[in-house]
């Protein structure tokens, strides 16, 4: 179920996610119908299995990259080139960003970036590496 409720100026939605909580969903209306109308679209993804929980996209890189290689199996030499590629390149520039704000023409900013510095090959496991977590996210 989702409702709408004032605040201040503007209106926001708010739901129960899947443990019983009550969430507030980022965004802010200028109107009660523009609110209510967003309310039903969030209760129709909810019923259509389409709803993705928007705190889930507050997390930092930095802090999920934590849990995806915690539970992310792969050989001991490609925990390796893991570890190298995150600690030296992806979460230094990416790890304090949280997940719904990396942006891809930042992305394609750093990845052109790198290829002045680092070989093709080298850049395309980083970017692969990213995508990967990325996308881990994504389906989580």
């Amino acid at each position: 179920m989702a409702w709408e409720g004032k605040r201040g100026p503007w209106y926001r939605v708010r739901y129960r996610d899947a443990d019983g909580g009550v969430q507030t969903t980022p965004d802010k209306y200028p109107t009660k119908t523009a609110a209510e109308a967003a309310a039903r679209d969030l209760e129709s993804r909810q019923r259509h299995g389409s709803f993705i929980n928007p705190q889930v996209g507050r997390v930092l890189l930095a802090d999920w990259a934590a849990d995806w290689r915690r539970v992310h199996q792969v050989s001991p030499s490609t925990r390796a080139k893991y570890d190298h590629h995150l600690d030296q390149h992806i979460l230094p520039v990416f790890g304090q960003v949280r997940l719904d704000q990396i942006r891809r023409m930042a992305v394609k900013e750093w990845a052109a970036d790198l290829g002045a510095r680092y070989a093709p090959a080298t850049v395309s496991g980083i970017l692969t590496l990213l995508s990967v977590v990325m996308n881990a996210a994504v389906q989580e």
